[in-house]
């Protein structure tokens, strides 16, 4: 009997290194061939995935390196890189074209964000603006999704937490760049849209730039210049925090009204009155 559960033990093993030799052929295998960046990539006018390189240890664990993703919607383009991510994720959901991933620890990421201006609309510098690869142009006119064939719904990427080492956000001109830990969930679909329900970020120092000026460095300028009153000075460093937390807010607090916030425009307000009154008078300083 001992010799039975013995053998039957072996033959146990064998079937899982066997099983296992052969997952890890045939997922590496798909992993390079490319099928999957064509799988993912099926529209790449509106979203691009690529990766420099991907391997999968086991069934529900998967790693990546060198990761990009550049993405568009009506009114936004955005790009992220990412130096490595390591995922658990579900395997069955694959069969109804769902990547569920349990939980995903990546570091260096870079994300970007900018506006789609139109013509008409306020210009901003394009030095100032995030830089990111183009997408290639969508050849004629848009299908409907009915008419295009396709053979099921788009892919879904769904995370049910992420947690990250962020290197620089960057949206519209407004660009944090300093180390920083995010923690969030995440949903994507495939030509759809881009969800992060819940974002909580830590910021260990604070670099805060406007394109490539530090906006905390020009404000206290304005506060030590000695040209206008320190009142003065103390009202636009709060206008100029306000400004940024209207901009900033929707991209990071989605949730939150802000629209209180614009009532520190009273510090420009102010600054205005008191350059018709008082501002005409300003001596240039001796040696400027």
């Amino acid at each position: 009997m001992r010799r039975l559960l013995l053998r039957i033990l072996r033959i146990l093993v064998a079937v899982v290194v066997i099983a296992e030799a052969l997952y890890l052929i045939a997922a590496n295998a798909w992993l390079r061939s490319g099928r999957l960046d064509a799988l993912v990539n099926s529209n790449p006018g509106k979203l691009m995935i690529h990766w420099g390189s991907a391997w999968t240890p086991w069934p529900g664990s998967i790693h990546m390196k060198d990761v990009t993703i550049r993405g568009r919607s009506a009114i936004i383009d955005w790009y992220a890189h990412v130096d490595s991510i390591s995922a658990s994720h579900r395997t069955w959901p694959l069969t109804r074209r769902i990547v569920s991933l349990r939980q995903v620890s990546a570091s260096g990421i870079d994300y970007r964000q900018r506006r789609r201006l139109l013509p008409g609309s306020l210009e901003i510098p394009e030095a100032d603006l995030p830089p990111m690869p183009s997408l290639p142009a969508q050849q004629g006119a848009a299908t409907p999704p009915a008419a295009a064939g396709a053979s099921g719904p788009p892919w879904t990427i769904a995370a049910d937490r992420i947690d990250g080492i962020v290197t620089q956000l960057w949206f519209d001109q407004y660009r944090i760049s300093s180390p920083m830990t995010v923690r969030t969930s995440m949903n994507l679909v495939v030509r759809g849209p881009l969800e992060f329900p819940e974002v909580r970020l830590r910021l260990e120092r604070g670099d805060l730039l406007s394109g490539q000026e530090p906006i905390f460095e020009g404000l206290s300028l304005t506060y030590r210049s000695g040209y206008i009153p320190g009142i003065l000075g103390v009202l636009l460093v709060i206008a100029g925090l306000g400004y940024l937390a209207y901009c900033l807010g929707p991209h990071l607090y989605p949730g939150v009204s802000l629209g209180l916030v614009m009532l520190t425009f009273l510090g420009d307000l102010a600054f205005m009155l008191w350059l018709l009154v008082r501002g005409w008078r300003i001596q240039e300083p001796a040696g400027a």
